[in-house]
């Protein structure tokens, strides 16, 4: 549960987003249910080690296919607005 773990994760999420934008097909929801397990182990982290939140600066603003990317901004927003 280090930031360097949460940088990489949060790094594919959003390569994973991309791809999934662009035509991948999840139409079973894998990868989509994946993305917010990530998601949520990703908020887990920030309860052990809360410097782990500040990967979460790149989500800020970002548009994604399933809003997975919601709560960890709202957990950022919450920490350092």
């Amino acid at each position: 549960m280090s930031e360097q773990a949460s940088v990489l994760l949060v790094g594919l999420l959003i390569r994973l987003d991309k791809k999934i934008c662009k035509g991948v097909d999840d139409s079973d929801g894998i990868v989509g249910g994946f993305m917010r397990e990530v998601a949520e182990v990703l908020l887990n982290f920030v309860k052990f080690n809360p410097d782990c939140a500040k990967s979460f600066v790149k989500l800020c603003g970002l548009k994604t296919c399933f809003e997975w990317q919601k709560s960890l901004v709202e957990y950022f927003d919450n920490q350092y607005s």
